[in-house]
């Protein structure tokens, strides 16, 4: 691919695709009377460095019941909901990305964040 593709691709993928700095909606209506957190206990990475276009799985580990989790990046999408996710890099882009997990119920709301290293 000569530079002229690359640059090309870098920037559809920059300006077209969606999902960077992908945050999910919450509804106070969704949460039930038994909803609760007791604690956010961590929140774990499979990786924590990756490559351009690779992903990694996020865990999060919570004590509570029915907890609404909200994730976002700070680059690139993370896929999936509930207490485990996976982040899938930029093709594009490298340097550290955070990872922010909250962890919502109706007594009490948690965040935590972690660090992903994307390599060229």
């Amino acid at each position: 691919m000569n530079l002229k593709g690359f640059s090309f691709f870098c920037i559809f993928f920059v300006l077209i695709i969606p999902g960077c700095n992908k945050d999910v909606k919450w509804d106070d209506k969704k949460i039930q009377p038994d909803c609760y957190l007791i604690s956010f206990d961590s929140l774990t990475a499979e990786k924590d460095t990756i490559s351009r276009g690779q992903s990694t799985e996020i865990t999060a580990k919570v004590t509570g019941n029915k907890i609404i989790f909200i994730w976002s990046a700070s680059e690139g999408p993370v896929l999936g909901e509930g207490s485990r996710v996976t982040y899938l890099s930029s093709p594009c882009c490298w340097g550290n990305v955070i990872i922010t997990c909250e962890a919502r119920a109706k007594n009490a709301s948690e965040s935590k964040s972690i660090k992903i290293t994307v390599i060229k």
